[in-house]
This record gives structure tokens, C-alpha cells and sequence, in this order.
């Protein structure tokens, strides 16, 4: 997570957590009410049956990163190998979204630098995830006989 007392980073993060927040406002939600507790910059948030997850963050102290990731089914037992074949293939199709593995689990993921984020860029990424999250966990399920995933280590 950007400090931002610290970080030497020449972004206004104040200005992206204000554009966050109003994009999660757009998105008709509470952006209030998704601030974590201990972490500025960081959004817990569920539209739907999709739970989504806004982070800025700063990976060294040049770069401070926009992500928003929702964790969507398990990595299946049996048919591995067409399962991550699928994965690939779904990606070439996406715009702006993708699909990354963690440990056992799969989930949509959006990443780009902080800087220049804009309220309406964050309102159409979480209408993106709002929309292909419940289709391809369903999708997932029923073709795969996976489960949702329940991730705790976030």
C-alpha cells in the first residue's frame, strides 16, 4: 500500500482514492463503506454475488498500482490441463480484465499504474467484473465441477 506521507512516488494518491471512491459511488455502492479498516487505499466490496477487492499500492517506491481482483472458483481436480487451456483461451477474448491463479484459486484480476485513474475507468471496470464474475464462476462450475472459492489469505 502507498505511504502517502512517504512515498516518492509524483501521483496525488488522495486524488486517486478520491477517483475510487467515486467511481465505487457510480457503481451504486457505498464507497464509505468499503474502506478497510486498517488499510488506506484499499476497498472491500460486493455487487451481486460478486465479491471485488480495490487496492492502490505501491510495489517499490516509484510505482503505485491501481488493482481490483475478485477471487471467482478453485482450481479443478480432474481435467487441469483443459481447464487451464480454457483460461488462456478466454483471456485472448478479454478487454481490460483477466484471469490469474493464486495457491488453489482463480480469480478475475485488473492492474494498471494509480496515476491518471479516473472515476468513470473504475466505474466500467467494476460493471465488468459485475458482469463477467457470476457468468464465468457458473460457467466454471458446471463445465468444470469446480467450486466457488472462498479465499482468506488476502
Amino acid at each position: 500500500m502507498a505511504d502517502t506521507n512517504n512515498s516518492t512516488s509524483t501521483i496525488d494518491l488522495q486524488q486517486v482514492y478520491k477517483e475510487v471512491e467515486e467511481g465505487i459511488n457510480l457503481a451504486g455502492v457505498d464507497a464509505t463503506l468499503c474502506r478497510t479498516e486498517n488499510d488506506l487505499g484499499q476497498w472491500n466490496l460486493k455487487t451481486g454475488e460478486t465479491e471485488i477487492w480495490i487496492d492502490i499500492y505501491s510495489s517499490d517506491e516509484e510505482h503505485d498500482y491501481f488493482q481490483v481482483m475478485s477471487p471467482l472458483v478453485y482450481i479443478p481436480n480432474e481435467n487441469r490441463e483443459n481447464f487451464y487451456r480454457e483460461l488462456l483461451d478466454l483471456n485472448y477474448q478479454m478487454i481490460g480484465i483477466h484471469f490469474v491463479t493464486y495457491k488453489e484459486g482463480v480469480y478475475l484480476k485488473f492492474m494498471k499504474d494509480a496515476a491518471h485513474t479516473q472515476s468513470s475507468e473504475v466505474f466500467a471496470i467494476l460493471s465488468r467484473f459485475g458482469k463477467f464474475g457470476p457468468a464465468f464462476l457458473h460457467g466454471f462450475v458446471e463445465k468444470f465441477n469446480t467450486k466457488p472459492l472462498q479465499h482468506h489469505d488476502k
